[in-house]
């Protein structure tokens, strides 16, 4: 029981996760990769499409 509470509780992490890169990603421009590292922590990335500056 206590497994399929967590998988549950992950599942909506993950959708909630999603939701904050989109958001994010909308928002820059630019595509955004969200990592949950546990214990509260998490890792955001921001990916450019080039460095060439212009």
């Amino acid at each position: 029981m206590a497994r399929a509470v967590a998988r549950a509780q992950a599942g909506a992490a993950d959708a909630d996760l999603l939701a904050l890169e989109r958001q994010l990603g909308d928002m820059l421009g630019l595509k955004v990769a969200v990592t949950h590292k546990g214990q509260g922590a998490a890792s955001c990335y921001i990916i450019r499409a080039s460095i060439s500056s212009t």
